[in-house]
Formats: structure tokens, sequence, C-alpha cells
């Protein structure tokens, strides 16, 4: 597999009609995820796990990088329901692209072995 279909792969589990319909999201981590799948070409204990970890791993960002657009206003009402809206599905967005990742990795049998990558990822999402 090669870094275009590694985009293709997880581009699968993002594209969403109601998503793209009701509000933006943030462009796909391309040269983060190039760079981490040549890494891990490199890596010969990770090289048979490359095309999933990378996949997982542009899902993760993604998720992280929505939940980075939702705007903290004062006063929500302000800026009328459809807005209000859009913030919501860019939470539940941003939840959704991350529990893919986790998806993924149990369906690989993987997601114990790779449980060091949800640690990073579990505190920087939990509680502030």
């Amino acid at each position: 597999m090669n870094r275009l279909r590694i985009t293709q792969m997880a581009n699968k589990y993002m594209n969403h009609e109601m998503i793209s319909l009701h509000t933006e999201l943030p462009e796909f981590p391309d040269g983060r995820i190039s760079l981490l799948y040549t890494v891990l070409s490199h890596q010969p204990g990770a090289v048979p796990h490359k095309d999933l970890l990378s996949i997982v791993t542009s899902l993760v960002q993604m998720g992280l990088d929505t939940h980075d657009m939702v705007e903290n206003e004062t006063n929500p009402a302000q800026k009328g329901m459809l807005s209000m809206r859009a913030q919501q599905l860019k939470v539940l967005a941003g939840d959704y692209f991350s529990s893919r990742f986790y998806h993924l990795l149990s369906q690989a049998g993987r997601s114990r072995r790779f449980a060091i990558l949800a640690k990073p990822y579990a505190t920087s999402t939990g509680p502030r």
C-alpha cells in the first residue's frame, strides 16, 4: 500500500454526508501521515503494521483537529441555532473519527499491542 492509498482508506471512514453538509472539517494531515509512513517503512518491527498505524493515526489526528475547530462561545445563542448545531456536529465528528481509531485497532486484534498510541490521546482528551 502507498501513501495515496492510506489517504483513500482514511477518507472512507471520514466522508459522511451529514458532516460535510453541515460543518467544516480540517484538512487531512497529509504531511504528518507521509512522514509517519516513511519512518515506519524503515522500522523493521513496524513495517507489517505501517498501513494500519498510518490510517488510525490519521483518524485520531482528524478527531483532535476537528475538536480544535470548536469555538467556545460565552453566549452561543447569539450566533443562532445553525451555528450552534454546526459546533455540536464538530464535536460529534471529532468523537466519531477518534472512535474509528479504536475500532480499527480492535478489528485488527492490535488494541492491546498498540495501546501505547492511545495513551497520549486519552491524556489529551481527558477532563480539563
